[in-house]
């Protein structure tokens, strides 16, 4: 039964059905570590954010810095109720500890694995050639709108699929932004500091090129 039921069987008083109806009261969640929540922001300072999830008695608490990009945050807090998304690291002492962080990057992560399946091309900036192919990036979006600065996730294309035949000038690409269509994402780099595993994503122009 719900909350509110249970509060009027067990304390003999009836509620009104305002209160029955109340999804913030009767909902009742249970925190996983590794899963992705979105939460109501309870305090907001420089290097915390508390949030509150109804139902969740624990502390959740996200220690990461925005001393940098606060007036980013707030503004982003204002136009989305109030909330933010968040990953669950890990359990410590009563208290869930989160990152904001990871969870905006997996929400761009999977986005892209959406357009791994639809076929939807995305744009990418090639920065140099490497044996095998090019190096490139593409921005991380989700991050982007939500502090306000330039976050980047690593891609690379193969060189045999810059283009639909054979190319002969490889050194043209380097500096050029083109579309590619998203084929998989390989671990690429850990930031020990945080815990974040960033991904390199692996393209293909050729793709573009046949679909087209």
């Amino acid at each position: 039964m719900s909350i509110a039921k249970s509060f009027s069987i067990f304390y003999g008083v009836e509620l009104s059905q305002e209160t029955k109806q109340n999804k913030s009261i009767n909902t009742i969640n249970n925190i996983e570590v590794g899963n992705v929540y979105t939460g109501t922001v309870k305090t907001f300072t420089k290097n915390e954010i508390t949030f509150d999830i109804p139902g969740v008695k624990e502390e959740i608490v996200c220690r990461e810095n925005f001393s940098t990009c606060m007036e980013n945050v707030q503004q982003y807090l204002l136009e989305n109720d109030n909330k933010l998304l968040f990953e669950v690291r890990e359990k410590q002492r009563g208290s869930y500890v989160v990152s904001v962080i990871n969870a905006y990057y997996r929400a761009c992560v999977n986005i892209i694995e959406k357009s791994m399946v639809q076929e939807d091309g995305i744009k990418v900036h090639i920065d140099e050639l490497v044996k095998g192919g090019y190096l490139c990036h593409t921005n991380i979006w989700t991050l982007e709108k939500l502090t306000g600065k330039p976050y980047t996730s690593s891609v690379f294309i193969p060189g045999s699929h810059i283009v639909l035949n054979i190319e002969h000038d490889f050194e043209k690409w380097v500096g050029q932004d083109v579309t590619i269509i998203p084929q998989k994402f390989v671990d690429f780099r850990t930031d020990r500091r945080t815990g974040l595993v960033e991904k390199s994503l692996v393209g293909s122009r050729k793709r573009v090129l046949q679909i087209m």
